[in-house]
């Protein structure tokens, strides 16, 4: 075989810069989460404790590790900061 997925995967790599604008009137944005994957992905359980540490505590890290462990994942990252009313975050 010429070559695996592996190859195939690294010779086709992207690099993606994601922007969010916090448009919510009075609601701070917690640090941001963001996740790419290969098509065929299904979310984590809605009742797992990593998605209660995302939503209930701003905490993505949790989610971003455990998402690194799922064979779609390709990369997860965190944000620095969160977003105030009207600001911007880049990741």
């Amino acid at each position: 075989m010429a070559g695996d997925n592996n190859d195939y995967e690294r010779s086709h790599e992207r690099t993606y810069e994601v922007s969010f604008t916090n448009l919510t009137p009075g609601q701070h944005i917690t640090l941001l989460m963001i996740a790419s994957h290969r098509a065929g992905m299904t979310f984590l359980d809605s009742s797992s404790e990593e998605l209660a540490s995302l939503a209930e505590a701003g905490n993505g890290r949790p989610m971003a590790d455990k998402s690194l462990e799922m064979s779609v994942v390709t990369s997860a990252v965190v944000g620095e900061t969160g977003n105030p009313i009207g600001g911007c975050s880049t990741v």
